[in-house]
């Protein structure tokens, strides 16, 4: 596969959508194609990629599926009640047997998992398993959960090393980059990875506030001594952010654009590059 392809494959949910049709005889791959739109999945498949180029689409559909299974788990979390759990082998349960619904058909983590170990040539369970196993040991034990008012940026962004670098170094052993260079590439990476969760971090803020997750926006807002404002903004119910720093929040924007700005800056130059900062600063702006 053509390395333009495979970029395009992760800019394009719809070339993504034509290519796993063409790839597949012409027979539709739902789970694939939901995978693909998911613009987090897809951004974050994109920035692995990085990592090595050149590689088939079944290694990048292989990335694509892993990342997704990941990114489903951690929506999950994000909404259990992690005290409901008496042991970490019961939490584990039940993430692995969480129905998940994709385009209207019902099915479940274990069963994605499943089907991600059979994207790949290799047998890759010695990556994938003991990464969620480390993963769901680390947040039933509490990580990544925090009230409001409660912590500030630097505790998110130490929460995130411990589950992004460790996701990096998954990833990039999925695509068989040689362990010596691992290190290095996970370090060039790095700002991408961080941008994109920035991203997600200011969309999903009122869903993290709800369920006491741990959210970069609602950490700069307490650093920024507005978390009691935006908590108001929350309680009105409003689903859009529109004018949202002109309610009481303009600390909380500047501090935002701030690590954001800081992130661009040291990613490597690219289209995709490109691309964020414009997002970046859209988003940031509302």
């Amino acid at each position: 596969m053509k390395k333009t392809e495979l970029w395009r494959s992760a800019l394009s949910p719809s070339y993504m959508t034509w290519k796993c049709k063409q790839e597949a005889g012409g027979t539709n791959d739902n789970i694939t194609e939901t995978f693909a739109k998911d613009t987090k999945i897809r951004l974050l498949t994109l920035c692995f990629m990085m990592g090595r180029p050149e590689l088939s689409f079944k290694q990048f559909k292989g990335l694509l599926h892993f990342v997704g299974v990941v990114s489903l788990s951690d929506d999950v979390i994000d909404k259990a009640n992690m005290t409901g759990f008496s042991n970490r082998d019961t939490f584990k349960d039940f993430l692995m047997n969480q129905e998940i619904q994709i385009v209207g058909q019902s099915t479940s983590i274990q069963h994605l998992l499943s089907l991600t170990h059979d994207q790949f040539v290799n047998d890759k369970k010695e990556i994938i398993d003991p990464f969620l196993d480390y993963m769901i040991t680390l947040h039933w034990q509490g990580a990544g959960k925090g009230k409001p008012g409660e912590y500030g940026v630097q505790d998110v962004l130490e929460y995130r090393d411990k589950t992004n670098i460790p996701l990096g170094v998954a990833a990039l052993g999925l695509l068989d980059i040689p362990k010596q260079d691992i290190d290095e590439t996970i370090n060039r990476m790095k700002p991408t990875g961080d941008a994109i969760q920035l991203f997600d971090d200011r969309i999903d803020w009122r869903q993290d506030l709800g369920s006491n997750t741990l959210n970069a926006f609602i950490g700069i807002s307490n650093d920024s001594c507005e978390v009691s404002r935006l908590t108001e903004v929350y309680n009105q119910g409003a689903k859009s952010d529109r004018g949202i720093y002109s309610q009481g929040l303009e600390k909380t924007r500047k501090g935002y654009r701030a690590l954001m700005d800081n992130r661009f800056q040291n990613m490597e130059n690219s289209l995709f590059k490109s691309s964020l900062m414009l997002a970046g600063k859209l988003l940031v702006r509302k």
